[in-house]
């Protein structure tokens, strides 16, 4: 089972069934969702829910109104997520990682950017301490790559 959390709903996974619950204004709301693949991923951020299959699809679903977007898709697991302000960093077993530059005032717009680092380790976890660099763990080694604000 995997859980999230964002300041207005907890999100579950449970194979490929996805819940999210509601916490506005005491009222605890069910939204349930199934994927063709399992969900191997899941982050919450910025009142958005990041979806990553086993198949290597990655959704990104707005909790609001729940419009769904496909993001991405690599053939591996996607394996984490983290972001810092509008950058999301996304892992995938085979070490891949895809940085996206998503402005969510205009995502229904698809405004994305993305570069990818690879290596042929899997990729574990994905940090980001500020704008310039991505830290991630592939495995039991550590990488840290350097990228421009802008020309990742």
């Amino acid at each position: 089972m995997l859980l999230t959390i964002d300041r207005f709903f907890v999100a579950t996974a449970v194979h490929s069934t996805l819940k999210i619950y509601s916490l506005e204004e005491t009222l605890i709301e069910e939204f349930y969702k199934k994927y063709d693949s399992s969900i191997s991923a899941l982050y919450a951020t910025n009142d958005f829910l990041l979806v990553g299959l086993f198949n290597g699809q990655v959704f990104l679903l707005h909790y609001k109104d729940k419009t769904e977007h496909l993001l991405v898709k690599h053939d591996s697991k996607v394996t984490c997520f983290s972001n810092n302000g509008n950058f999301y960093y996304i892992g995938f077993e085979e070490g891949i990682i895809v940085v996206l530059y998503i402005n969510t005032s205009t995502i229904q717009q698809s405004d994305l950017s993305s570069s990818v680092f690879y290596d042929e380790s899997s990729v574990s976890e994905v940090f980001s301490s500020n704008d310039l660099a991505i830290n991630f763990s592939m495995n039991k080694k550590n990488f840290t790559q350097i990228a421009s604000r802008f020309n990742l």
